[in-house]
């Protein structure tokens, strides 16, 4: 290969390298914003759920230990302590084939999924 050749291939592979790194440095910062956008949605929902709790301690005779123990146990409801709610494939009202949580419609007949309950909407 002569060296005009070469050199025009280390000019386009130069620019080739820029317009890659561009592109990733954007979806880098919408990705960002994206999580900002995660992390306040998440801390509204802590709050939302702490004020929800002292109103339910305000109005009835449970305790933070009661929550507490709650907490445990529906974590520990898929054999594991890990801190994370564990959602289960649901059979479909329709065909009965095994829905996974994250569908709204079964994926063989189109069936509206069954919610186990309405946490799996959030």
């Amino acid at each position: 290969m002569n060296y005009a050749i070469h050199r025009q291939h280390l000019r386009n592979s130069a620019s080739t390298a820029r317009h890659l790194t561009n592109e990733l440095i954007l979806g880098l910062t919408k990705t960002s914003r994206e999580f900002d956008g995660v992390d306040d949605r998440l801390d509204r929902l802590v709050l939302l759920c702490e004020a929800m709790w002292e109103l339910v301690k305000e109005e009835t005779e449970l305790t933070d230990d009661d929550l507490a123990a709650k907490f445990l146990e529906r974590d520990e409801s898929d054999g594991r302590r890990n801190f994370r709610r564990q959602r289960v494939a649901q059979p479909c009202s329709s065909c009965e084939a095994k829905v996974p949580p994250t569908r709204v419609r079964c994926q063989f007949c189109g069936e509206s999924a069954v919610l186990a309950s309405l946490f799996d909407l959030v």
